[in-house]
């Protein structure tokens, strides 16, 4: 389930950013093995996001920032509960 903090956090743009991420990954469903995957993405691209600001002084979308870093804060709080997340990112 959602905190307080996280149901605030997970704007229309969140959920779209999730649908878009999973869509992008081939994903119609979250299991067991490739939830590890989506968080493996997650850090990524914020990795990418964080090194394009540093490294190459682009503006980058930090909306989009902290989308990732709420998805991946759902994703580890509610990772034994896929029926849970596949509902929240994919419905």
């Amino acid at each position: 389930m959602l905190s307080e903090n996280l149901k605030v956090r997970f704007t229309p743009r969140a959920k779209e950013e999730a649908k878009k991420l999973l869509t992008e990954m081939n994903i119609t469903k979250l299991n067991d093995d490739n939830l590890y995957e989506v968080e493996v993405e997650l850090d990524t691209r914020v990795s990418a996001l964080v090194t394009m600001d540093e490294c190459e002084h682009k503006p980058i979308d930090h909306e989009l920032l902290d989308i990732y870093d709420t998805l991946t804060d759902i994703i580890l709080n509610n990772e034994d509960e896929i029926d849970f997340l596949n509902e929240l990112f994919l419905e």
